[in-house]
């Protein structure tokens, strides 16, 4: 058994913690568990593993803890080059791929492929996070539809730590920050770093294997770098992900070993940066 919320039972519960937020209600109260009794809406997924509500906000209330104790978004600001092109909560986000994915790959995958299981994680253990980074709650940054799942705030959240996580290595994660790394070590401002995660590794299928996304990822970082530096001409990751759809159709990536992606996307990469 696992928690869920239906698509309907989502919004009133959205619904109410928008008129709670309009009152000037307490945050401590708000981000309780039992807040307003809104676990009436809650249900039961069918699951041979059992994922209790307790254990959710256990692990929630970790991660904010932990975040909170070490300041860890203002700290990964130290650095930027310019933080004026930064959407609130990009930072948080950005982090909270690792944590997210850590905590949440080890849920059994019937809950995992269930929708209603994210509506619960968005609206109930992870309010805290959803507030603070879709503080309208839309529908698409909740689950209050059917529809753009990898739109929806923790799905996203999720799927970037898993396509980013290189399995094995020291720092297991640090491909989810590789991108920022790289423009600031470019000297480019610290914004289109969440528009390059969302973009080039959430949304996109033909790389669906992790190897290849890390690939990918790497190939972007590494000198010299095929970053997306402007809105007009050097969209160089960009066209890069063009180049390689263009050529998915011929070959199977997940079947190649680590050096032949490499030296596959090397090649394509030369000829995105023309040289």
């Amino acid at each position: 058994m696992y928690p869920r919320l239906s698509t309907n039972n989502s919004i009133m519960v959205r619904n109410a913690i928008h008129s709670a937020l309009e009152t000037r209600v307490d945050m401590t109260e708000l981000l309780k568990s039992d807040f307003g009794d809104l676990l009436i809406y809650k249900e039961e997924g069918d699951s041979s593993v059992e994922t209790t509500v307790d254990e959710l906000y256990a692990q929630s209330d970790e991660i904010r803890q932990h975040f909170e104790s070490e300041d860890l978004v203002k700290k990964r600001k130290v650095g930027a080059v310019d933080v004026s092109k930064v959407v609130k909560g990009d930072y948080l986000e950005e982090l909270m791929t690792e944590y997210l994915h850590k905590y949440l790959d080890q849920v059994d995958s019937r809950a995992l492929h269930d929708p209603g299981f994210w509506r619960f994680l968005a609206l109930f253990p992870y309010r805290w996070y959803l507030l603070e980074r879709e503080h309208e709650m839309k529908p698409h940054d909740y689950g209050g539809m059917e529809t753009e799942k990898q739109k929806w705030l923790l799905i996203r959240t999720f799927i970037s730590g898993r396509k980013a996580k290189s399995s094995g290595k020291r720092d297991e994660y640090l491909n989810t920050r590789a991108y920022r790394d790289a423009r600031r070590r470019r000297k480019l401002s610290d914004g289109r770093t969440i528009d390059f995660y969302h973009s080039h590794i959430v949304r996109k299928r033909w790389h669906d294997c992790v190897a290849v996304s890390n690939a990918f990822i790497e190939t972007c970082v590494a000198v010299p770098e095929a970053l997306d530096e402007d809105d007009e001409g050097k969209r160089f990751a960009n066209d890069l992900a063009k180049r390689l759809r263009r050529v998915t159709p011929n070959i199977l990536l997940a079947a190649l070993s680590s050096a032949d992606l490499k030296n596959l996307f090397d090649e394509e990469k030369k000829k995105t940066l023309g040289l």
